[in-house]
């Protein structure tokens, strides 16, 4: 069984049912929340909700006029809003996302996680991220649910910073039928 916290995936437990028998079972979730991220774009509730084109995406095609353009964008820590941030990364169509970051010595100081949470992808896409140019490593929204831990080492980060996340796979496509994957949120956390 799988519990939802909003629709993302918080904890998973098996159970076992027998015919002609009642079975009970207890799950809790086991999400923690990071309680002083150094930046989060979206939330955390398995939805693309509050990215740009999001609203609009159930009912209108990628490549409907309607949409909002999808970039690339450049998405400035403290200054811009996530609705500028397309809610989904398309492989050479509006990818990569750049993120620039301005930290304090005492914030670039010490290892990091960033962390990318995707709803749904297509032909294998998933984020692959660069650090200040170092490598470190169809109307509907819901999949898997995965989330995407990147170890940033200690000295990575400096006081000026622009992240960038692509989307990488072993396919191609065309258009809106190239790899991606849908945005959750996105966050960088120690």
């Amino acid at each position: 069984m799988v519990l939802y916290q909003t629709e993302l995936n918080v904890a998973e437990a098996s159970v076992t049912v027998t015919a002609g028998s009642a079975t009970s079972a207890d799950i809790a979730s086991e999400w923690t929340a990071n309680s002083d991220p150094l930046f989060l774009i979206g939330a955390w509730d398995g939805k693309p909700d509050g990215f740009l084109n999001a609203a609009n995406q159930l009912r209108m095609h990628p490549s409907d006029a309607r949409m909002s353009d999808w970039g690339p964008v450049t998405y400035t820590v403290g200054s811009s809003d996530a609705s500028s941030v397309p809610m989904a990364l398309f492989k050479g169509l509006n990818d990569p996302l750049t993120i620039t970051l301005a930290l304090d010595a005492a914030d670039a100081s010490g290892a990091a996680t960033l962390r990318v949470g995707t709803t749904l992808s297509f032909a294998g896409g998933r984020p692959s991220i660069t650090i200040d140019s170092r490598g470190v490593t169809r109307g509907a929204y819901r999949g898997y649910g995965e989330i995407y831990d990147f170890a940033i080492p200690d000295g990575a980060l400096s006081t000026d910073n622009t992240i960038t996340i692509s989307v990488v796979s072993g396919s191609s496509g065309d258009s809106y039928l190239t790899p991606n994957y849908i945005l959750d949120a996105i966050e960088l956390f120690r």
